[in-house]
């Protein structure tokens, strides 16, 4: 009477799918159900790894800064500056030239050109024409300045200097200077006719000027020689015969070039207060001087589209900074990797739980004796155990994705990273199957293997890492060595050094790329460096799962 319901019975196979499947259910809905579990392998190592990256984001930057573009707009505005032509019109023509392009679009420097460099939301340019402004002196400062002879002598009524701050009259500095308004904003005195040291001492301390004037352009009178030849050619092609040197006309004139000297045309004034002032206003008269040679060789051109950015890089670091960043990187991987096996620490711990108390409330029994058999189970937990664990590593992989930590994303290194921390899971799950036989309390099985997860990992790594610090020392770089290899039997030490060790290959192949010619970019996935932890996790995985099997079927227990 039972033959028809022994034909429907599954068999080989189709049974052991029938058996699987069930497990996971039964995981399934013991997992929608288990709160703390949730947090332990889903919330708590979120809130770890965002705490390593917070650290790592507010860690001082120490990549090479950028590259400065020095220019005259990074004080208060408006810029104060001042040009000024030798009277008597004995002004050469190019200082002419040179000085009309100051009130002419683009004005000063490269801010207002067609392809600057500079921001034009912080730099912008005043598209109207350029503004001259007229401005009388007053009956009271040039009665000061007749008092003192002004008109012959240049020299503005003295100021006092015992009260500590200098304190001027009326009058000091001279008469009122008409100035433009430029297409960069600023006020360009025109102080032809001017004593430029009078007025720039006399009036230093005016609140108006006060760090905002840095410099200006003082032009000088036409010279009598245009220039004057140290050495001439004659003398260097007598040098070149005397040496068996091949003389030709073009070579030697090249060489008198360097030995001729040529009569100042402009005086660059600067104030020193201003860091970038000197090199800012030099290359403001040398954008002038190249405009007014175009203008010279043909009036019609557009000079808007020409001009010289001067750009500070910053020095290459010294051995000595190199070695002081790269502890520096260390001690910041070595954090983070922390971080990491914190964060992993609970989520075996929290499949513990499960296990203890299917034991202890005999429910795993019961599954047995209903036919499920011992290998069967255990691939079941197993299987179950991954999906759930990878889940949780996904979420990392997606923040540190968010994030851009480069040194966990740089091409091989994400792979390297996606493989560590898979077989951390699959060498550290099995194992946990083994360690459930020693609790009887969930709860306690849970504290105690976080706490253990937590200490091997971290003793192991920063153990390693503090005598890799002693290089001079013989015998614990030999020490050290000895137990990098015994420690590989710990999957938490091959996921934390393996961290730090892929972390550290990022940081030294970014030096390297700057300052090694030729350099080739080393794999973490090299056997040396994190290569031998993954194949370590692999075997673990096997051998803590074919372990756990055998202690199922009491392999370990003799028969009485």
């Amino acid at each position: 009477e039972w033959s028809s319901h022994t034909a429907e019975r599954y068999t080989g196979v189709k049974f052991i799918a029938v058996q699987l499947s069930a497990l996971m259910i039964k995981r399934f809905h013991r997992t929608k159900r288990n709160t703390k579990g949730f947090i332990a392998e889903i919330i708590l190592p979120i809130l770890f790894i965002l705490l390593a990256i917070v650290v790592t984001k507010l860690a001082p930057n120490e990549a090479e800064p950028p590259m400065l573009i020095l220019h005259p707009w990074y004080w208060n505005k408006p810029n104060y500056i001042f040009q000024s032509l030798p009277m008597n019109e004995n002004a050469s023509l190019i200082s002419l030239s040179v000085k009309d392009t100051f009130t002419r679009s683009p004005s000063l420097g490269t801010r207002c050109i067609t392809t600057t460099m500079l921001n034009k939301r912080l730099y912008p340019c005043m598209n109207k024409d350029i503004s001259h402004f007229d401005v009388q002196t007053s009956a009271a400062v040039m009665n000061a300045l007749n008092s003192v002879n002004y008109n012959q002598t240049r020299i503005s009524p003295a100021c006092d200097c015992w009260n500590k701050m200098q304190t001027c009259p009326i009058g000091s500095g001279g008469p009122a200077a008409s100035f433009d308004i430029t297409n960069t904003s600023d006020i360009l005195y025109d102080l032809q006719g001017f004593n430029i040291t009078d007025w720039l001492v006399k009036t230093e301390y005016d609140l108006e000027y006060l760090m905002k004037r840095f410099g200006g352009f003082e032009f000088q009178p036409n010279p009598i020689l245009n220039s004057y030849d140290i050495v001439n050619e004659t003398l260097i092609n007598r040098i070149l015969n005397i040496t068996n040197q091949s003389s030709t006309e073009n070579k030697a004139s090249k060489i008198a070039l360097l030995f001729r000297i040529n009569p100042p045309q402009i005086s660059v004034w600067y104030n020193n207060k201003g860091w970038p002032a000197s090199v800012a206003f030099l290359n403001i008269f040398n954008n002038a001087l190249l405009r007014g040679l175009l203008t010279q060789g043909n009036s019609s051109i557009d000079i808007s589209d020409y001009g010289i950015t001067t750009i500070n890089h910053p020095l290459p670091q010294s051995e000595l900074q190199i070695d002081s960043d790269l502890l520096s990187q260390a001690t910041l991987e070595l954090f983070t990797a922390i971080c990491i096996i914190f964060a992993l620490a609970f989520i075996p711990a929290s499949f513990l739980v499960f296990l203890i108390d299917e034991r202890v409330t005999t429910s795993k029994h019961l599954q047995f004796v209903s036919g499920v058999k011992g290998i069967t189970y255990w691939c079941g937990n197993l299987l179950w155990d991954l999906a759930n664990y990878c889940v949780s590593i996904a979420c990392c992989m997606v923040i540190f994705l968010i994030f851009k930590i480069e040194a966990y994303i740089y091409k091989t290194n994400f792979l390297c990273l996606l493989l560590l921390l898979f077989l951390y899971g699959f060498s550290i799950i099995p194992l946990m199957y083994l360690i459930n036989y020693f609790f009887t309390t969930p709860s306690t099985g849970f504290v105690l293997i976080s706490c253990v997860n937590i200490f091997i990992g971290l003793i192991t790594t920063i153990s390693t890492f503090i005598l890799e610090t002693f290089d001079g020392q013989v015998d614990l770089t030999h020490i050290n060595s000895i137990l990098k290899k015994l420690f590989l039997i710990f999957p938490h030490y091959c996921l934390g050094r393996g961290l730090f060790d892929m972390s550290q290959t990022y940081a030294i192949n970014t030096f390297s790329l700057k300052y090694v010619a030729g350099y080739v970019p080393i794999s973490p996935l090299q056997n040396d460096i994190v290569g031998r932890n993954l194949i370590s996790l692999f075997f673990q995985g096997i051998i803590f799962f074919a372990l756990a099997i055998l202690a199922q079927y009491r392999f370990f227990i003799p028969d009485r």
